[in-house]
């Protein structure tokens, strides 16, 4: 009990603020957690169903459904897509929910790179997809999308540009990317923002990888402030580097260009902005 008590002290002493961010990702997990399970809850009271299909097929028949609340008038499926859309924003790390993804850059590399390219912040994207059918009879969510991923692609690329730590760079880059597809789902492009989604989560994934190594390379160093020369010493990362951060920008003749040229053509489409 002696080693123990021991081990365990001297793993918090060494490791508080890993705990710390452990704790902060999880409490945030369980907030989505909760609105996801309020809107299940709320379906199954209305729809007295838990098969999506029999839930998509009598959502036009609910439309005309409002509930009252202190003199309010709310259309139930603007709640629950409210409720949807939210569960989704949070898990994608959106603007004032943001600040657990940075802090778990504490988690190793090929750790780091799973949460950030294909698992836990594309999950939130990706549930907003699975039930786009909600989005499709309210307009106050798809603005209220609208908002929310402009507001977090604009902020978390200038605070990316004051970053000196290269880990959260590349966090603060995943959270201005996912704002991106989360402004897209506003704009109802399912299919265009399901393409550059699977594009961010290939590149994003390579790039961690690749930073994970210059991380080792630099003996566990983070601070670009003295990574100065890179591409002296190893010529091949740096034309990987130089790739993955071609595809993600954007620039012409990419794959970033192709699927972001897919989703801002849908955008501001004539028929659409006419809504």
């Amino acid at each position: 009990m002696g080693l123990f008590s021991y081990l365990l002290v001297n793993f918090y002493s060494h490791r508080v603020y890993t705990v710390k961010a452990a704790l902060k990702t999880f409490v945030f997990a369980r907030i989505s957690d909760l609105f996801m399970f309020g809107s299940f809850v709320f379906s199954l009271l209305l729809f007295h169903s838990t098969d999506l299909t029999a839930v998509f097929v009598q959502l036009p028949f609910r439309v005309s459904y409002f509930l009252w609340i202190a003199g309010w008038e709310f259309q139930v499926i603007s709640i629950l897509a409210f409720s949807l859309s939210t569960a989704g924003a949070i898990k994608g790390a959106q603007f004032f929910s943001h600040v657990w993804l940075p802090d778990a850059m504490e988690a190793p590399t090929p750790a780091s790179a799973l949460i950030h390219s294909s698992t836990l912040v594309i999950a939130g994207v990706f549930l907003i997809i699975r039930f786009s059918v909600f989005f499709e009879f309210t307009t106050t969510v798809n603005t209220f999308l609208i908002i929310w991923g402009a507001t977090t692609l604009a902020s978390a690329s200038v605070i990316a540009s004051a970053q000196y730590d290269i880990k959260k760079l590349v966090a603060y880059s995943t959270i201005s990317q996912v704002g991106y597809l989360i402004c897209g789902c506003g704009f109802c492009c399912y299919e265009e923002v399901f393409i550059y989604l699977i594009l961010h989560a290939l590149n994003k994934a390579f790039l961690f990888i690749l930073v994970g190594y210059i991380v080792h390379f630099f003996l566990g160093n983070t601070d670009m402030r003295f990574m100065g020369g890179v591409y002296s010493y190893m010529f091949d990362l740096t034309i990987f580097l130089f790739t993955t951060a071609f595809n993600l920008t954007g620039l012409p003749y990419s794959a970033g260009y192709v699927g972001k040229e897919f989703l801002l053509f849908h955008m501001t489409r004539d028929d659409l902005l006419s809504l």
